[in-house]
């Protein structure tokens, strides 16, 4: 699949989505996740450079679930045009599945806010990524695990209910 139809369908199923209000685009306390997140406020995705999203990849963690929704196409596009850049490997991270269960709600509320359409556009990155990838590189590792996150739709399904007896 080209860059080019990968950015098509990116741009195109994220067109909608409204930013957020500058109070809700930090979703953490601290002078860390203020001064990653600044930057974005009062921003529109499609205008962030790729210099920007380098420096403050941090942001992807910090962002409130409506703020991770609404940016995270500009972290999607600047990898088509550098896929070795921090903020790619960022976006991979956030789609690993958690170990720890307390983190778990965080990630499930900051993808579940994709749509199908959205969903596959993360997809077809991700694919396109892993034909950019040394084969047995760990990068490629990452890619692959991500995608098949994606595939399972892992962060998409609810939280399956412990049965009988089980905490």
């Amino acid at each position: 699949m080209s860059p080019d139809v990968v950015r098509q369908r990116i741009e195109r199923t994220f067109a909608d989505v409204p930013r957020p209000p500058d109070d809700r685009v930090t979703g953490s306390f601290g002078d860390e996740a203020r001064d990653d997140t600044e930057p974005f406020k009062g921003r529109d995705w499609r205008d962030l450079e790729p210099d920007l999203l380098d420096y403050y990849h941090y942001a992807l963690v910090w962002f409130t679930p409506e703020a991770f929704h609404y940016y995270l196409p500009a972290f999607l596009l600047a990898g088509l045009n550098h896929p070795d850049a921090i903020y790619v490997v960022s976006t991979l991270q956030l789609l690993r599945p958690n170990e720890d269960p307390a983190l778990d709600p965080f990630s499930r509320a900051r993808w579940q806010q994709l749509n199908a359409e959205q969903i596959r556009a993360v997809e077809e990155w991700l694919e396109w990524l892993l034909g950019q990838a040394q084969p047995d590189s760990y990068f490629a590792d990452e890619v692959r695990e991500a995608l098949q996150t994606v595939r399972d739709r892992y962060w998409w399904r609810e939280p399956a209910e412990p049965g009988p007896g089980k905490p």
